[in-house]
């Protein structure tokens, strides 16, 4: 088993999370490098990534684990020269069995950038101390929902054109975007969203997945 962590920049975030999932097992196989199967009637390659991020979310810290005998370092080399630009091998490290990240994650960091300024949103005084912060959404029924997001919001805070956040993610998980767009809605903003990036990913004990599997 290795785990992996790469990148999706440059235009690789507008890829749906299932083509990318397709994108690295057609990588392995261009590579020569040989990945494990599951029994049964409908055998699949056992790749096992994080939450899927919202279309248009670059991210500097995406992780999956894959089954196989290949070694960490080959894995990356071999990659790194068949994935297409925008998709990047960062780190690789063999470990004895799956870590489960989609169960074990609990948050991450984005910074998302803006054409503009922000203007003041007040953060601390009328998010950070509050009890609840409401999220409004509309579901696949065109029935508008309303929601208690503010135990998922961890962090928050702007400067000039930067909004920072850290955000549930796993099992309780608050969109990015969606928050963004509930603040732009709540505060009558009109700016435009130049970039959001997942910079980290936290497990339940809020250690950095970087620190816990890479030692770093």
């Amino acid at each position: 088993m290795v785990i992996i962590k790469f990148e999706k920049v440059n235009m690789r975030e507008f890829i749906p999370h299932l083509d990318i999932m397709r994108v690295f097992n057609m990588a392995f196989r261009r590579a020569g490098l040989s990945v494990n199967y599951s029994e049964g009637f409908n055998p699949h390659a056992l790749f096992f990534f994080c939450q899927p991020l919202p279309l248009g979310v670059m991210s500097k810290a995406e992780y999956f684990t894959v089954s196989t005998v290949e070694k960490a370092e080959e894995i990356m080399n071999k990659l790194n020269k068949t994935l297409p630009k925008g998709l990047k091998i960062l780190k690789a490290k063999t470990v004895e069995s799956d870590p489960n990240f989609a169960a074990s994650c609990n948050r991450a960091e984005y910074v998302a950038e803006f054409f503009e300024d922000l203007p003041d949103f007040d953060i601390k005084n009328t998010i950070l101390i509050k009890d609840k912060f409401l999220l409004t959404r509309i579901d696949k029924n065109g029935i508008e929902k309303t929601k208690d997001v503010r135990s998922l919001i961890f962090k928050l805070s702007q400067n000039n054109n930067k909004l920072k956040m850290c955000l549930g993610y796993g099992n309780e998980n608050l969109r990015v975007d969606a928050l963004i767009k509930q603040l732009f809605i709540n505060y009558a903003c009109h700016n435009m969203v130049k970039s959001i990036t997942k910079t980290k990913v936290y497990d339940k004990n809020d250690v950095d997945f970087d620190k816990k599997y890479f030692g770093v």
